[in-house]
């Protein structure tokens, strides 16, 4: 939910796969900066995701380019949910 640690790694090796890849993530109720253990984990990996920001979630636009994946059930998918009206 707080969109600061696995999703940010994930970003980050996504985008280490390719750099023309268009890599978005959110959560539900953003942290105030990235995991500090997640960016070093990514360094050792040679990775880095200083530069990333956590945001909130923007169901719509990853409904329309059809791409919306959730790392986990429970809450964040019941948040989702409600983002979309549902």
């Amino acid at each position: 939910m707080g969109n600061s640690c696995r999703s940010q790694m994930a970003h980050g090796f996504l985008q280490s796969f390719d750099a023309s890849l268009e890599v978005y993530s959110g959560g539900t109720e953003p942290a105030a900066q990235v995991n500090p253990k997640a960016v070093e984990v990514m360094k050792e990996a040679g990775i880095d995701i200083s530069s990333h920001t956590p945001v909130t979630v923007s169901v719509p636009i990853w409904i329309r380019r059809g791409i919306m994946s959730l790392p986990c059930a429970g809450e964040p998918t019941r948040a989702v949910r409600r983002l979309q009206g549902r």
